[in-house]
């Protein structure tokens, strides 16, 4: 099923501020991977073997998708292709054969065996007028794939058949799901069957929002965005498919312009970046469902503006993605990364261990096998290596 909407027809012609005012790409940190575009999300492959990156060409009109293949010198590029919107978010299938993407204008897909051996060709689905989808994960069994969709206020699922040497994946949207306004984060449980999404904004006052009698999670209005405080959602996978229109489950307030959102490995704690607030907030996944007055877990200060964050694949660690976009989308500076040791964080002791330097306009998180991390420097179009070893201050010597 698709549909065009005619609504955001004179935002269809979008040019990325960030894009067209950096005129010197800022350096990349050491051993990053550099990518042939502005980098916006990433995909592990192979236990770290490869990635998958998707990128925003030239004033974020076009973008494509990107494999490297890790060598003894470094990731290398293996090849890229072409699509014909900017990329935004990356996810591969469970069969490592089908990378799709949300874009400016909807999705986009490609066979990875296809894109290494140079034969690919990227199939590209228009969903509306600049509907501005972002972040996206596959369901458990490969056949479709979750995306938000910012301009719309929903989270899109579209069906996914797979693509061969010759001819690219297919794709179509087949249910859309009513969200709050502005949604972009979104995590699958590990079991499959419940995704949590993020929205910056309470599509209403909030005041009938579980949480939002909180101080730490509910406001009236907001200086980043003049609206109240967002929302985290709680939606059944199964109904997002088949009862879209009663899928949602759940939510609770979250802070001003809450904007991604990661799972603790057994699923019992979401990770929240409250960008509006330069915060991380946790909350107990099932009390978020049963018991919203007790659900907040943790909420830390981290560094400006933070946006991207992941835990490590043992869940002892988050690494959060500080970009400092709100307060000058062509700012130079590097960015930071704030490191949380999770246990003293639902202890409730001082839990940011570390804040370490990065490229510009740091975006997107992804976990490593190795025990660190990707990052995404949008402006300094690479993909930072963050190693394991980075992630914790040195222990002072013995004297």
């Amino acid at each position: 099923m698709t549909r065009v909407r005619l609504g955001a027809a004179l935002a269809s012609f979008w040019i990325s501020t960030a894009g067209v005012l950096a005129a010197v790409t800022p350096p990349a940190p050491a051993g990053s991977i550099l990518v042939p575009g502005a980098p916006t999300g990433v995909a592990v492959l192979d236990g770290g073997a490869r990635v998958v990156v998707g990128y925003e060409g030239r004033f974020a009109i076009a973008g494509g998708f990107a494999l490297f293949r890790r060598s003894a010198a470094g990731y290398v590029l293996v090849n890229s292709v072409r699509t014909e919107s900017a990329v935004e978010g990356v996810a591969v299938g469970p069969d490592g054969r089908t990378a799709v993407a949300t874009t400016r204008y909807g999705l986009a897909a490609v066979d990875l065996a296809a894109l290494e051996a140079g034969t690919a060709k990227a199939r590209s689905l228009r969903i509306g007028a600049a509907p501005d989808a972002n972040q996206i994960v596959f369901a458990h069994d490969g056949a479709h794939v979750f995306f938000t969709v910012q301009r719309y206020a929903e989270l899109g699922v579209a069906s996914v058949a797979p693509g061969d040497a010759v001819n690219p994946p297919t794709l179509d949207v087949v249910a859309h799901v009513p969200l709050d306004r502005s949604p972009g984060g979104i995590a699958l449980s590990p079991d499959g069957e419940l995704l949590y999404v993020t929205s910056e904004t309470d599509a209403v006052d909030g005041k009938a929002t579980p949480g939002f009698g909180d101080p730490r999670l509910g406001r009236e209005k907001c200086a980043s965005n003049l609206g109240p405080s967002g929302v985290l959602s709680v939606i059944a996978a199964d109904k997002a498919v088949a009862d879209p229109a009663h899928a949602v489950s759940a939510k609770i307030a979250a802070g001003c312009a809450p904007t991604r959102v990661a799972l603790s490995p057994d699923g019992n704690t979401a990770w929240v970046s409250v960008r509006g607030e330069n915060r991380v907030v946790a909350f107990d996944t099932a009390k978020v469902r049963d018991d919203p007055a007790h659900a907040l877990l943790a909420s830390l200060a981290v560094g400006d503006v933070p946006v991207g964050l992941a835990l490590s694949l043992d869940g002892n660690t988050v690494l959060v993605a500080n970009s400092h976009r709100s307060r000058d989308a062509d700012d130079a500076r590097e960015a930071t990364l704030s490191v949380i040791d999770t246990a003293a964080a639902l202890a409730g002791k001082p839990a940011v261990v570390a804040s370490l330097p990065t490229g510009a306009l740091a975006r997107e998180v992804v976990a490593a096998p190795s025990g660190g991390f990707f990052v995404t420097d949008y402006l300094s179009k690479a993909v930072a290596v963050v190693a394991k070893a980075s992630l914790r201050p040195a222990a002072p010597a013995s004297r």
